[in-house]
């Protein structure tokens, strides 16, 4: 098995006993049903433009749920009861879709792992860790993808931020001390896009090529702002890209996975998916 995998199975809560809402018959979201999953949005403020295009296509969305993978905003500290300003538009519009129905779930990322008690409370979207679901009979095992990566920086960096001692500081600064420190911290979304090495890419399809077959037929994540879509031997691994550089999104028909763009959701070029049987 891969060397990863017994560490996620008890990484807080993220599955418990592998976590999955399934009742005894072991379906769940097996009608028809179209599913938007979307992560890596890394809003910045109200001057960025991935925050415009996407509050245009929340109120644009016609589908029967939104699973959020991780990274909608590339900062944020859970204040209770407040949402900094700068994100207001895209907090409206998810209001706007709780307002049509819409149910959402939200799965925080690494830049973001404060974010659901406000969004919890105020728009009753769901906040979960990495978690299964069943649609059309498939297997999908949804997570932002960050679990994957076990270098020493980044786990140790991951440690600290979500520590008391953190936790602390934050509080003791205030909202917008807190966010003048975060802003910093996260650096630019934009030199963030395409940042990521073939490494740690190659590394995150291992990590979920380990979950296929007994656990899930297929695996989604974000993180790697790259979009990919590999067929292995056990089942498909899914690499979104993430909204703040492609605007790429998964569109998901009673189980049947399609990696689509941008507001009108044309479907992503074979060759910018790259399928493969191995990479």
């Amino acid at each position: 098995g891969h060397p990863l995998r017994p560490s996620i199975l008890t990484d807080a809560g993220a599955f418990g006993v592998l976590g999955l809402d399934l009742p005894a018959s072991g379906r769940v979201g097996s009608g028809m049903s179209s599913v938007a999953i979307i992560s890596d949005a890394h809003l910045r403020g109200l001057e960025d433009p991935s925050q415009a295009s996407l509050v245009e296509w929340l109120d644009a969305l016609q589908l029967d749920e939104l699973v959020i993978l991780g990274d909608l905003f590339h900062y944020w500290w859970g204040y209770p009861g407040s949402v900094w300003p700068p994100f207001r538009p895209v907090v409206d519009a998810l209001a706007r879709c709780r307002a049509r129905g819409l149910p959402i779930t939200l799965v925080p990322g690494n830049h973001d792992f404060t974010v659901g008690p406000v969004l919890e409370h105020d728009l009753g979207i769901r906040v979960r860790g990495p978690h299964l679901r069943v649609w059309g009979g498939k297997r999908y095992l949804l997570m932002h993808g960050d679990e994957a990566d076990w270098t020493p920086g980044y786990r140790l960096t991951r440690r600290l931020l979500r520590g008391g001692s953190f936790a602390w500081l934050m509080a003791s600064l205030g909202e917008h001390r807190g966010y003048s420190l975060l802003k910093r911290l996260a650096g630019s979304s934009e030199l963030m896009a395409d940042s990521y090495e073939p490494a740690l890419l190659n590394t995150q399809f291992a990590f979920g090529e380990s979950m296929l077959g007994s656990l899930a037929d297929l695996v989604v994540m974000g993180h790697v702002h790259r979009p990919r879509v590999v067929t292995a031997d056990a089942g498909t691994i899914i690499q979104l890209g993430g909204w703040v550089c492609r605007r790429t999104w998964l569109r998901v028909d009673d189980g049947d996975a399609t990696l689509v763009q941008g507001v009108d959701g044309l479907r992503v070029d074979q060759a910018s998916t790259r399928r493969s049987h191995r990479l």
